[in-house]
C-alpha cells in the first residue's frame, strides 16, 4: 500500500475512534443527567409526600390501596391511590393505567373524580385524587336493597352527565 492509502486509513480509523469516544461521553453525560433528574424527582416526591398526612384506609384493590390523606398546609382532603408497580407490570396493565391517568388529567366535570397529580417512585405510583365522602357508587347501591324512583332518576342523570362529558 502506498503512504497515501495508509495515511487515509489511519485518518479514518482515528475519526472512528473519536466518534466512538464522543458517543461514550454523550452516553455518560445522559446517564448522569438521568440520575440527577431521578434524584431530583425523588426529592420532590418525598417533599410532596410529606405534605400529605395519611389517615385511614378507604379501600383495597388488585393493584394497591386507597387512603384518605390531608394536605398539611390547608387541611384539604384527598384520596391517595397507592399502586404497586410490580403488580401492574405483572398483570400487563401499564398501558391501561397510563391511559386512565391521561384521561383523568384531561377531565374536569362535577360527576367525574378529579385527578390532581401523579407521583412516581421506583416501587409505587401515587395518584392524588379528589376525595368524595360517602364511598363509590357500588357501595351506595349495595347499601340499600331498594331506591325510590326519584333517587334512581337522580343517580342515572349523574351517570349520563359524566359519560356524555367523556
Amino acid at each position: 500500500k502506498t503512504r497515501e492509502v495508509l495515511a487515509r486509513e489511519a485518518a479514518v480509523k482515528k475519526d472512528k475512534e473519536m466518534d466512538a469516544l464522543k458517543e461514550r461521553k454523550a452516553i455518560l453525560a445522559k446517564k448522569e443527567a438521568d440520575e440527577e433528574y431521578a434524584a431530583k424527582q425523588l426529592a420532590d416526591w418525598k417533599k410532596r409526600r410529606d405534605e400529605l398526612q395519611e389517615h385511614r384506609m378507604l379501600g383495597v384493590g388488585t393493584f394497591g390501596k386507597v387512603k384518605l390523606a390531608q394536605r398539611a398546609s390547608d387541611g384539604a382532603l384527598f384520596a391517595l391511590k397507592c399502586l404497586n408497580r410490580n403488580r401492574i407490570v405483572l398483570a400487563w396493565q401499564s398501558g391501561r393505567l397510563a391511559k386512565e391517568i391521561r384521561l383523568l388529567k384531561m377531565l374536569n366535570h362535577p360527576n367525574v373524580i378529579r385527578l390532581h397529580e401523579v407521583l412516581h417512585t421506583p416501587t409505587e405510583i401515587l395518584m392524588v385524587m379528589e376525595y368524595v365522602d360517602g364511598g363509590d357508587l357500588l357501595e351506595v347501591l349495595n347499601a340499600r336493597p331498594r331506591f325510590l324512583e326519584t333517587e334512581v332518576r337522580h343517580i342515572f342523570c349523574q351517570i349520563c352527565s359524566g359519560v356524555a362529558f367523556c
